[in-house]
Formats: C-alpha cells, structure tokens, sequence
C-alpha cells in the first residue's frame, strides 16, 4: 500500500511567508546569539582569575561603604599589601564583577572574614602583577548559558527547516520528483532530546522560583524563632530603581541593635526580593519607620548579623510563584517525554522490520454489541488548553509587563512592543479556546454501541446511539465513519504530521430534535478499504465521529476510535 500524502499545510510556500518565517526565526537566533556571546565573554572574565598566582597578602583596611546612589548600596570596601614582580604593590579588587550588596549584612560578613591586620592569600595576574583579587568569582552562574542557547536552538533549527523543506531530487527530464515516504518519514526527534529540553525550562523554572519564593517563604518560617530585639532606625526612606523600562521602588532602610554585647547594623525590611512598582504601598512602610524611632527588630541567634524588622509574608513576595509555571511545565513534559521514550524503546520487532502493526487478528473480532469510548473527555481537552493558555500567558505576561512599565513611565519600547503582538494573540486565543471548552463542557454527551466490535473490509457495521444531557438545543446531528491516514517525519530538525482523510461514510444525518435523543443506523465498509495499523511513523485510523450543531455555542464534536480488521485469509482485497 502506498501512503497518499497532501504537502503540509504548516509550512510557507510562497517568498513572502518563507520571509516572515525567517524574520521570525532570525530574531530568536539573533538575541541567542547575542546573549551567548556576552555570557561566554562574561564567563571567561571571571574564570581566567583561577589561572593567576596564588600569594601571600596582608589585609590593610577594610570597612563597609554605603553608596546611596546603587542599588547594591552596601560595598566591601577592602586594601591589601602583597609582594609580586619584586617589589610591594596594594589592591583594592575584592573579586572581578563585584558589585556589592543590596543587605548589609553580607558585606559586614566580609569586613569579619578580612578584618584589618589579618594575613590572607590573593590571586595575581602574571601578565599584570599589579592586577590582583581576594577570591575568584562563582562559576555556577554559568548554567544561565542554557537560557539564550535555548533561543539559540529555536532559531537555528526554524531557519534551517524552513530553507531545507521542500527540496527535491531532480528526474533525467530535470522536473522536480516526489520524495518518498520512506525517505521523508524519517526518524523523529528522540523523546530523550525533548527531556533534555524540557530539563531545561524546569532547571530554568527552579533556579528563579527557589530564590524569589521558596527561600523567603523558609525564611519567615525560620524567624518565627528569631529573638525580639530593642533597635533604632539609622535611615529610612522609598529607593527608586530607574532602567529604561522604568521605575520600581523598594524600602531602603538601616537600623541598629545590640545583641550579646556587640554592636550590629542591618539593612532588611522583609524577606521580599528585589523592588516592584507601587510607591505608595513603600512610603507607608517608610512613614511608620522614621529616622530615631526606637522600635523592635528580630535576630537570628545562630548568626547575629541576620535580622528583620517584618518577619511576615508580603503581598511581592506572592509574584515569587510565576516562575513555579516553568517548574510545572519541565516537569510535565520531562514526565510524558520519558514515558514517551520508553514505550518507544518496548514496541516491538516487528514494527522495524514490517514498518506496520495490525491492532488484532481477524479471529479476535468481539462479536458485539460493544460500548465505544470517546478518544477525549471535554475536561481533558479543558485541562490540556489551561494547561497551554497558563504556560504560554506566563512566559509572555513576563514581558508584556516591561512593555507597560515602559509605557507607564513614558519610555516605550516599539520593537519590544511589536515583537510581542502576535504572541499576545496566540496568548488571547488560547484564553478563548479554554473558555468555549468550559462551555463545551455542559453540552449533552453522546454513547455509541456498535455491533461487532470490530469489523473487516465489506462487513456491515450497526451503531446506536443515545445521548446525556439536554438534546433540545441541537439543530442538527450527523454521525459519520472516518477513515484517515497519518504520516509522521522529520525535515531538517522538525518533525510534522501529515493526514489525509480517505473515506467518509455517512451513518445518520437528522434535524428533527425528537430523532437526536437516541436512534441507530448502519453502514457497509467498502471492501477494497485498508484495516486499522498503527506503526511509528505510520497509521490508518477509523472514527466513528459526532457532530451536533448548536446555535450560539459550542458544538458537540466527539470521536470514537473503531477497528477496521485485516480481512480473513483467503478473501484479500477485491477491486
């Protein structure tokens, strides 16, 4: 058998939408690109310090600085003596990329760690001995390189797919010839590749999640037991974060307190990280902590330099769970690829070898009468919409509110904003999609009984049908038998599916709304038709489908997957 197969209608065949295409994928590759090579160049700044000399130093002063005007305010400010290139030199360089910190408490921790006077070591550049830092900068940071070499890929494989497809060897003549299945029906993408992918949206998911939700919710479970502790406001007051994006806010204050007999400063409000919008919700945190009030903040006792002065939940700290949708998302594709994977690796021989797999053997045919089940519930379809609609609303929403902040503050983004439009409107489809399937789901639902069970090329087949639910509001009903044919293959690094739908027998079509409730019909498969297989990359599928029209609703639209059987031996097809 030959499979007939019509061109896909997902790929652009004209110059113009070959162009979009393009365009759209180029974006991807270039921000990819891009993002990848400042990450690499960042990383190997950073890195090259573990290749410099170690050396002996003397720490000369060291202090923490306030810097009103940075967002990490609080800076190490340290000087230390060493000897390199035979004589003596000083630095000032804690590590390459240091930025200080936005709490006070870590730098404070630095100036314990190289206190004044201390003997320490440092790490020298040979090539410039008067280049010297105290530690190297963390490499962790570096897994971050998946996020752009993920646009990276995107781009690269729709570029590729798009100018590769379509091609065709050339006849003796010079004319263009088909490409045969056996060679367009190729090998697709492993499940194990779409693990790995799907690791890294969860990986990506985990490592912003864990830091803006889970560690503050620790946290404030943690300071439940934190010693109440007398302290006085030194500073307070609202910090603006200005970008081009526009401005965020944040409580900016410091206070004092002592515990066990020493002195210590600190610098957190609450657990909450980083800064939003909302001014008017800081400057009521700001107005009730007044520069010289004497109030109470909490202490850790295991490490006095830990403190708070509000060891509740705030409302920012509920954003922490956005990123929990790049966590859900990994883990459910890493679940279904796997599974995916190892039932692939469980089909069996004969599936390589004969490239097709009858579902039974004529014999087994159940005479019938048998129940059908319907291929999908309204409420998985409903679930698998929201399931898209939350995770593709999530990710865009992220940017949408630079977009609006950018506005807001009365410097808009025009690429930024137009680059986003159609991803809003997938986004908008999505939505409307979930709420016709929420409708869909009060429809009346059908229940086929067909006799047999399963039939074979020229047998007649008998289907009854009932319905649940309120019939009235159907205005026409039509049960039909559908034969299609699948084809699943991979060009350049995309996989697409092709069907064709071979045979549509029509079982009952009626308007009369007292003839939809329940009735019965038959049909006679042809009898030169194709049986039901199901192969990797192959399949002929039969269904008996459903279809109720509804005014100003959604329709009633169920598919119920019935075996079209190998004929019996001996009888092989006719015609």
């Amino acid at each position: 058998m030959s499979l007939r197969l019509r061109s896909s209608q997902l790929h652009p065949t004209t110059l113009v939408g070959k162009g979009c295409v393009t365009a759209f994928f180029f974006v991807f590759l270039a921000m990819g690109l891009a993002f990848t090579g400042a990450m690499v160049y960042f990383l190997y700044e950073h890195a090259v310090t573990r290749m410099w000399a170690e050396t002996a130093c003397t720490i000369a002063s060291s202090r923490v600085a306030i810097r009103e005007e940075k967002s990490n305010a609080y800076w190490f400010k340290v000087t230390y003596a060493y000897q390199a290139g035979g004589r003596g030199r000083t630095s000032q360089s804690y590590r390459r990329g240091y930025s200080g910190s936005s709490d006070h408490a870590d730098a404070a921790r630095l100036v314990e760690r190289y206190a004044e006077e201390t003997k320490a070591v440092c790490f020298v550049n040979p090539s410039d001995p008067g280049e010297a830092v105290l530690e190297h900068a963390p490499l962790w940071v570096g897994l971050f390189i998946l996020i752009p070499l993920v646009f990276v890929a995107v781009g690269a494989g729709g570029l590729y797919s798009t100018w590769r497809r379509g091609r065709r060897k050339k006849r003796a003549d010079g004319s263009a010839a088909p490409e045969p299945i056996s060679a367009a029906a190729g090998k697709p993408v492993s499940p194990w590749f779409l693990v790995l992918f799907c690791g890294v949206f969860f990986a990506i998911g985990t490592a912003v999640f864990v830091p803006m939700f889970v560690l503050p919710v620790l946290q404030v479970q943690a300071a439940k037991s934190w010693m109440e502790t007398p302290c006085t406001i030194d500073k307070s007051r609202v910090k603006p974060h200005r970008s081009d994006d526009g401005t965020t806010y944040s409580v900016d204050v410091l206070y004092t307190y002592e515990f066990n007999g020493t002195r210590h400063r600190s610098s957190r409000y609450s657990f909450e990280t980083g800064s939003s919008s909302g001014r008017a919700s800081k400057k009521a945190v700001v107005d009730a902590l007044p520069e010289g009030k004497a109030t109470v903040c909490y202490v850790d006792p295991d490490d006095p330099k830990e403190a708070v002065l509000n060891r509740e939940l705030t409302a920012g700290t509920w954003f922490g769970l956005i990123p929990l949708v790049f966590v859900l998302v990994g883990m459910v594709g890493m679940f279904f690829s796997a599974r995916s994977a190892l039932r692939r690796g469980a089909e069996p021989a004969a599936d390589a070898a004969m490239g097709m797999v009858p579902l039974r053997e004529a014999a087994g045919a159940p005479p019938g009468p048998v129940t059908l089940k319907a291929a999908g519930s309204p409420l998985g379809k409903l679930i698998g919409l929201l399931f898209f609609a939350v995770f593709w609303n999530g990710i865009v929403s992220v940017f949408v509110w630079e977009v609006v902040k950018g506005w807001s503050g009365g410097k808009p983004n025009w690429f930024l904003t137009l680059f986003l439009v159609p991803f809003v409107l997938i986004g908008l489809g999505a939505v409307g999609g979930v709420l016709s399937q929420v409708l869909a789901l009060f429809n009346p639902r059908p229940r086929l009984v067909v006799t047999p069970g399963a039939a074979s090329p020229g047998g007649l087949v008998q289907v009854r049908w009932e319905f649940r639910g309120s019939t009235g509001r159907i205005d026409t009903l039509a049960i039909v038998l559908e034969g299609r044919e699948e084809a699943r293959y991979r060009r350049g690094t995309s996989t697409y599916t092709d069907t064709e739908v071979f045979a549509t027998l029509p079982i009952v079509e009626v308007s009369d709304r007292r003839d939809m409730v329940a009735g019965e019909g038959a049909v006679t498969l042809p009898a030169d038709t194709m049986h039901t297989f199901k192969a990797s990359n192959n399949k002929i599928l039969w269904r008996l489908k459903v279809n109720g029209d509804i005014r100003m609703w959604p329709d009633v639209k169920e598919e119920f997957e019935f075996e079209v059987l190998p004929a019996p031996v001996g009888e092989g097809r006719r015609g």
